[in-house]
């Protein structure tokens, strides 16, 4: 009688997040990365444990990405997705996984380099998954350092490498364990025609696993508890926690019929190449979020309690269509790596030029082939304007009369006083503080609020507020 399998358990194991890292240097031959996500996204949509994974896509990843994107997205699951080279001894300067350099030309990142990043920064990864030529020496040297790790001994077609992830996914989406992932992507190489299933070699704890021992052994590694509940679990000694999960709230987008006919419309725009049009749709989409349509802008307040679930499955769809190009969640990260200045983050978007001029409506470029990242959406959150000829020109009268007559900090004082006089009358509090800090501020300006490159800062600022009401914003959740 063949004895049951030990079945291991991974930890605290409710979801599974995929790091997604993918780099085409602009010198060689172009692979079509976005494709491959898109691919491994939807086959995990439609396996039955789809809705516990999450994944977080990266592009045009550079050296200096690496450990940023592993402490940020604390990821169980490291895919990396492009070209890679072993010339074995000695070892080359080109040898190991092909990265971009600032220029979009080829850096490599050797087994030690990449190695050393996993010692450091590894918990929680369960698993690591070079999908690039020659890989198996730079899988070896990770797996040192997390329970397994999967390379290529040799080079690998495109299309043998995606169907290998298609079926290695296919297997974790049915809950199958990691081993029997790796079997089946073997598989799925020679179902779909390739003569490479003998290329991927598998790392455990340190040690490659032969092929023949595999199919004996009695070891499985699973990623979640079955639902007809444990038999004869064990628990992996796995240092870390799995991330958390994706919060019901912020999954669920297709509850409401409306909604959902809007989203339906929104990708069809996208896959026509109706990229004006989309990108109109969605400010309208997200008006409509907080019934705003009439006001066509929406109160600071309402960004803290805007519905995620909407701004997540746009995000999604715009990520989808433009193959990782434009979406809420590029521009976030953008944001984030600017330092969250938005002049910076304005010009790596296409928002702005060098000599500091922001684009309007009719300079929006919405060819994905010309467009920079980022690019779109544009123009989804306005700001509060004075649309008002009479109300601009007596705004900007006071405005004139107050910077006239406040140069001085005794005439600075009583504006102050005298508003928060005003305000005390009415119920209101102010700070005089907060207050005359606001105004020594407004007298250095040449613009007021309301017009020129100030109010595009604050809808920049604006956006990047809605995008921090959704912490999950960069996360494709399916």
């Amino acid at each position: 009688m063949k004895r049951d399998r030990t079945k291991i358990l991974f930890p605290a194991a409710e979801s599974c997040k995929i790091l997604f890292l993918a780099a085409e240097p602009c010198n060689v031959p172009a692979l079509r990365l976005g494709q491959a996500w898109q691919k491994i996204c939807d086959q995990l949509q439609r396996s039955d444990y789809g809705h516990r994974f999450a994944v977080d896509p990266r592009f045009s990843v550079q050296p200096v990405d690496l450990s940023h994107a592993l402490l940020k997205s604390q990821p169980d699951i490291v895919h990396f997705a492009g070209h890679g080279k072993s010339g074995g001894e000695p070892w080359q300067s080109d040898d190991g996984l092909w990265l971009e350099d600032p220029s979009g030309r080829v850096q490599a990142v050797g087994p030690e380099a990449l190695a050393a990043v996993f010692k450091v920064v590894s918990p929680p990864v369960k698993c690591v998954v070079l999908n690039t030529c020659q890989s198996d020496v730079m899988a070896a040297a990770v797996a040192q350092h997390v329970p397994f790790a999967i390379g290529m001994n040799e080079k690998i077609s495109n299309p043998a490498a995606i169907a290998f992830s298609l079926g290695f996914y296919k297997a974790l989406g049915a809950n199958q364990s990691i081993e029997q992932a790796y079997q089946l992507g073997c598989a799925e190489i020679s179902i779909h025609g390739h003569e490479e299933q003998l290329t991927p070699a598998l790392y455990r704890s340190g040690i490659q696993i032969n092929r023949q021992f595999l199919e004996k052994s009695d070891r499985q590694t699973y990623l979640f508890e079955p639902a007809t509940g444990p038999n004869n679990w064990t628990t992996e000694s796995i240092k870390g926690q799995s991330a958390a999960s994706t919060p019901n709230a912020e999954r669920s987008t297709t509850d409401d019929p409306a909604l959902q006919s809007d989203l339906d419309r929104l990708g069809h725009l996208m896959a026509a190449g109706r990229w004006k049009e989309a990108n109109d749709r969605t400010r309208t989409l997200l008006l409509k979020a907080v019934n705003r349509q009439q006001e066509g802008w929406i109160e600071d307040k309402q960004l803290q309690g805007f519905p995620c679930a909407i701004l997540l499955a746009v995000d999604r769809l715009w990520l989808r269509h433009s193959q990782g190009q434009f979406g809420f969640s590029v521009q976030k990260r953008f944001f984030e790596e600017c330092g969250r200045e938005p002049d910076v983050f304005a010009e790596r978007v296409g928002w702005r030029d060098r000599n500091g001029t922001w684009i309007d409506a009719s300079s929006v470029i919405y060819t994905p082939e010309t467009a920079p990242a980022g690019h779109l959406p544009w123009g989804i959150l306005q700001a509060m304007t004075l649309d008002s000829a009479i109300l601009d020109a007596f705004v900007g009268t006071v405005r004139a009369t107050a910077k006239a007559f406040s140069k001085r900090e005794w005439q600075r004082q009583w504006i102050v006083d005298a508003i928060a006089l005003g305000s005390s009358l009415t119920g209101d509090k102010v700070n005089k503080e907060d207050l005359k800090r606001s105004m020594e501020y407004e007298l250095t300006q040449t613009e007021g609020w309301w017009e020129g490159a100030r109010l595009e800062q604050r809808k920049v600022v604006k956006l990047f507020s809605l995008f921090v009401a959704c912490p999950n914003l960069g996360i494709v959740t399916e």
